[in-house]
């Protein structure tokens, strides 16, 4: 028992850090490649995305034929949110955060000129001429930008290309799965 006990204040004291096996209880930190599996919700609780099939499923918002799977990606290479790299930072594995990111550290707020008037005409020429053109309809231009339209009318569809999410306030659920 006391060489239990003095294995374990060792392992306090100095963070379990260094020991063989590449066992480690240290924080994420930049650099570090992360897998966390998340659950994205708004203020109002609205599930806006996940990682976890069951939760998906849960909430009816499973789609078919994606992979529900935890993200990975390497912290400080920008590759998601700036809010929700920051947040990552210090986890260790197991650990489960809440994280909440204001538009500023998510996808910033709506830019009134990414809401582009297109000629409907024009518009329906482009997509074959027999597709009817409706409100909540998803657009995707060959940049690869998408946009969802959001009116109608005689001669002119309008389409906003903001990200759907710009303008809120993110919700996070994160746990980190494994860090190498």
């Amino acid at each position: 028992m006391k060489k239990f006990l003095a294995i374990i204040t060792t392992a306090l004291l100095f963070g379990c850090t260094g020991i063989t096996g590449g066992f480690t209880m240290s924080g994420v930190k930049n650099g570090d490649h992360v897998w966390v599996d998340y659950v994205g919700t708004l203020n109002d609780g609205t599930l806006f995305d996940t990682s976890i099939e069951s939760v998906a499923r849960e909430h009816n918002a499973y789609q078919e034929g994606r992979g529900y799977a935890p993200i990975d990606f390497v912290v400080g290479e920008h590759k998601v949110i700036p809010g929700f790299e920051q947040g990552v930072l210090g986890m260790k594995v197991g650990e489960t955060k809440k994280i909440v990111l204001t538009p500023e550290q998510a996808y910033g707020y709506p830019d009134p000129k990414m809401i582009i008037a297109l000629p409907k005409e024009q518009l329906s020429a482009q997509l074959g001429g027999d597709v009817s053109i409706k409100k909540g309809m998803i657009l995707i231009t060959n940049q690869n930008m998408q946009g969802i339209i959001t009116d109608v009318n005689e001669t002119d569809v309008v389409v906003d290309f903001n990200n759907p999410l710009a303008g809120k306030t993110l919700n996070f659920e994160v746990t980190l799965v494994k860090k190498e």
